[in-house]
């Protein structure tokens, strides 16, 4: 009978969840927000790690499908605790993710979906520990009252529950937040549950089994934080969150909306902008996204003009990221943004996407300094050992924290380093990438949301260094410029968003020669919002672009202001 009103008062805690922006009071359906997360096994090669890093939209998505086989021994949640391909059954599984991924949630739909009996129905009890309140407790307590946390109502029944720890199930959550470490002698472990000691030896022994040996275990965690956690398991299985596959991505916007007309007509809005869909793995960017085109469409605004640049999503993200998921006490919020700015800087100059362990060290003074919420720490063999490498949590987010990195220095060197990059451009493309997230920073509205937040803003040079920049390339620009480059040139005109810069910077420009360069759906939506905030123009010429019928219709608003079209 306590078993059964514990099991209510679960399913009661855990059918809603609050959300970012909830108001007091507020909150949502879990199943209007839970979707299936791809989780695999397998740990990956160098290889593997840098074409998930480097790859975008469809290309990110085919990578994010294999992931999603038999070769990563990928998994779904309810079949956590089942028999590994050799027959045997793991007690301790490690769920492993970066920021925002959707760990958190994840233990929550378990506790949600074992309270209404869906999954797990061998355990007769599942208990979630929160390491984040671990750290408030200052007392001595026991492993009974780490359970009586989770309900009160259960004291009576303590024998009875400890008669059969192999029906229980520990979910500790957020291990990479603990405050202390597991590293505690052997002989001080405790082996009595109803044992009280510090929350560091009770927890310790607890993951090393010596108390409840038979009972199984369920721990979250950052990269940060794995190797500690592997010195001290036993057989431990290993399993990692990636985010959401295209498919995954699909039911969010579903679930999230509640209406298939609305969540369809926003998906194939968002697939437009290439390097957004691509960060769309990661559930947190899903939600901002998501809540901003709603908020569009609430306001019966057309959503075409909900996203309106890259830039915006990234600084939404990183914001709320820096406010929720961000340890307390580490480093000043400038700080942080102007360290992972150098490193972000460096690495795109070297076009390097995996950093070695002393660079994390001549950024950061202190390795432990370095946020998790951006950077996942990644062991890789190599030969006889291992070695330990850092990595932003996709090639976008380090392009973006490099253009970040120019305003977070004086307005002097800001100059200079602008300057450079803008030379060096000529010759590097991929610093282009960079440039455009920097054009996207000069944004008004995006200026003073970062002006607001983190009193920092590009100066008036700097953005005059911009306009002068492009209006120089654009004057250039004849039959015989590739069309990666002058498609390179508009988007960092959409970053901006401002139609008056735009008019500006295309004045010198009468014919658009993009034939043989085959557009995709992000440069149609591009092109389509340049040519709509020019003037007329003479000529199109989009002569064997490979369009498909959607590019099309991406294309057609701005069509009208073209004289001569091909």
């Amino acid at each position: 009978e306590l078993r059964i009103k514990y099991k209510e008062s679960v399913r009661c805690e855990y059918i809603t969840v609050q959300e970012y922006n909830s108001l007091t009071g507020e909150s949502v359906q879990l199943d209007d927000r839970y979707t299936k997360l791809l989780i695999i096994q397998k740990h990956r090669k160098q290889k593997e790690r840098e074409e998930e890093l480097r790859s975008r939209g469809n290309s990110h998505q085919e990578v994010m499908n294999k992931r999603d086989s038999d070769m990563f021994m990928s998994i779904n949640v309810e079949k956590l605790f089942d028999p590994d391909e050799n027959g045997v059954v793991h007690k301790t599984v490690i769920l492993q993710g970066q920021a925002g991924i959707g760990k958190s949630f994840t233990t929550q739909k378990i506790m949600s979906d074992w309270a209404s009996g869906k999954i797990y129905s061998d355990f007769e009890y599942i208990f979630h520990i929160k390491c984040q309140q671990l750290n408030l407790i200052s007392k001595n307590i026991s492993v009974v009252d780490l359970i009586l946390y989770n309900c009160q109502d259960l004291k009576p029944a303590v024998a009875q529950v400890l008669s059969c720890p192999e029906k229980i199930l520990f979910i500790i959550d957020g291990f990479d937040e603990l405050k202390f470490s597991l590293d505690v002698p052997q002989y001080s472990l405790c082996h009595d549950p109803h044992e009280q000691n510090t929350p560091q030896v009770t927890l310790s022994s607890l993951i090393r089994k010596a108390i409840l040996s038979k009972a199984f275990l369920l721990i979250t965690t950052r990269s940060t934080t794995l190797d500690k956690l592997t010195k001290v398991l036993k057989q431990p299985r290993y399993t990692e969150i990636l985010g959401f596959s295209e498919e995954g991505m699909k039911e969010y916007f579903k679930n999230f909306f509640q209406n298939e007309q609305q969540a369809l007509c926003a998906f194939n809005n968002v697939k437009k902008n290439e390097i957004v869909f691509t960060a769309c793995f990661i559930p947190g960017v899903c939600w901002i996204v998501c809540t901003m085109l709603r908020e569009k469409m609430d306001e019966n605004t057309d959503i075409k003009q909900a996203l309106t640049t890259t830039t915006t999503i990234f600084v939404y993200f990183v914001y709320t990221l820096l406010e929720h998921h961000c340890k307390s006490g580490s480093l000043p919020v400038q700080d942080i943004l102007q360290r992972l700015g150098v490193l972000a800087e460096s690495g795109i100059q070297e076009q390097q996407v995996l950093f070695e362990e002393k660079q994390i060290k001549n950024t950061f003074s202190d390795p432990s300094q370095a946020p998790s919420s951006f950077l996942n720490k990644i062991i890789l063999k190599k030969g006889i050992s291992n070695k330990t490498v850092f990595s932003f949590m996709h090639l976008s987010f380090q392009e973006f924290f490099a253009a970040f990195s120019y305003i977070m220095c004086d307005e002097q060197e800001s100059e200079k380093k602008v300057t450079e990059l803008l030379r060096e451009s000529e010759d590097k493309g991929h610093l282009l990438s960079t440039i455009q997230f920097l054009f996207g920073l000069s944004n008004q509205e995006t200026q003073d949301f970062i002006n607001e937040k983190y009193n920092r803003s590009i100066s008036p040079a700097v953005q005059s260094q911009l306009e002068g920049w492009i209006k120089e390339r654009l004057k250039k620009v004849t039959e015989h410029t590739k069309g990666a480059d002058l498609m390179a040139m508009l988007h960092c005109l959409y970053e901006i968003h401002d139609e008056d810069f735009v008019r500006g910077a295309l004045e010198s420009l009468t014919n658009i020669f993009l034939s043989y360069y085959p557009l995709k759906r992000t440069d149609c939506a591009v092109l389509s919002y340049c040519l709509q905030a020019w003037g007329d123009i003479e000529r199109l010429d989009l002569q064997t672009c490979l369009l498909k019928p959607e590019c099309l219709e991406v294309l057609i608003p701005g069509l009208h202001k073209c004289k001569d079209l091909k």
